[in-house]
């Protein structure tokens, strides 16, 4: 089971461990997150969550025993946000993914009430994409080099 919960600043070695495990493959940066770098990040997203609720959620994703992913949503305007996540390397194929990705989809369409919510991918990462559609993502246009998708919320109809 996956469970979506905040970030401690105890997360910080299981986000350095996160961001370690694929650093240059998918991830924004080529380098290596070291303990300095995963304390202050992890210190820098609590402060935000604080400061900019909820427009931003930086979440854990854990599996039962400890942190094995993080999942950002932010909303961008009042009725569209952005989920972006990653998982450490050994526990991608099991799930944890789709199922975090549903659990802030609950999120955002019911505590952010958005109406959308957007996500992309790097090519080459057919994995998330996978996730994303397992989800109720479509995939768009994309005017750059990423792989982008929107979710729409459903509408409920009345009767």
């Amino acid at each position: 089971m996956t469970l979506l919960r905040e970030l401690t600043t105890a997360d910080a070695p299981a986000v350095q461990r996160v961001y370690g495990s694929v650093a240059g493959r998918f991830a924004a940066t080529t380098d290596p997150m070291g303990p300095a770098a995963a304390v202050a990040w992890t210190t820098y997203v609590l402060g935000q969550g604080r400061i900019r609720m909820p427009v931003r959620y930086s979440l854990a994703i854990d599996a039962g025993d400890g942190l094995i992913g993080l999942i950002t949503l932010h909303r961008t305007t009042p009725d569209e946000a952005e989920i972006g996540y990653v998982l450490h390397r050994d526990a991608r194929g099991r799930g944890y993914a789709t199922g975090a990705v549903a659990e802030a989809l609950t999120l955002a369409f019911t505590t952010l009430g958005v109406r959308s919510v957007r996500a992309r991918h790097r090519p080459g990462n057919d994995a998330s994409g996978r996730v994303l559609v397992r989800n109720g993502f479509m995939r768009t246009t994309s005017p750059d080099h990423y792989v982008r998708y929107v979710r729409r919320r459903e509408r409920r109809l009345s009767g």
